[in-house]
């Protein structure tokens, strides 16, 4: 499932949205060392965005199963991963997400929603 998880982080875009953190929390708070917030957060970006990246392929299953039939990094259409498995990691993901958020301060619940 491990595999699955990386593959559904797709971290070519997850570096782009903690590049654009690091840019915003060095204007903000210029510093030497990361806080714990900033690594918080980076780690909330990545669960908030992979659980994005499940639900919306489990949304879409019935349409990429036309146009992205032997797409290899959409696991659900190699058949190497059930749709309820991938709503199961969306789900976790997602919790993940708000437990990060909840860490950082309560008010990040807000971003964890809107961003679902």
């Amino acid at each position: 499932m491990a595999d699955i998880a990386y593959r559904m982080l797709r971290i070519r875009t997850v570096i782009l949205m903690i590049t654009f953190e690091a840019i915003g929390y060095e204007a903000v708070k210029p510093t030497r060392s990361l806080s714990i917030q900033f690594i918080l957060a980076a780690i909330m970006l990545g669960a908030l965005y992979m659980s994005a990246t499940c639900f919306n392929d489990v949304a879409d299953e019935k349409i990429d199963k036309v146009n992205l039939a032997h797409d290899e990094t959409r696991p659900l259409m190699t058949t190497n991963v059930t749709s309820r498995q991938l709503r199961n990691l969306g789900i976790i993901a997602l919790t993940v997400s708000m437990v990060m958020a909840v860490l950082i301060s309560p008010i990040y619940i807000i971003f964890v929603c809107a961003g679902q």
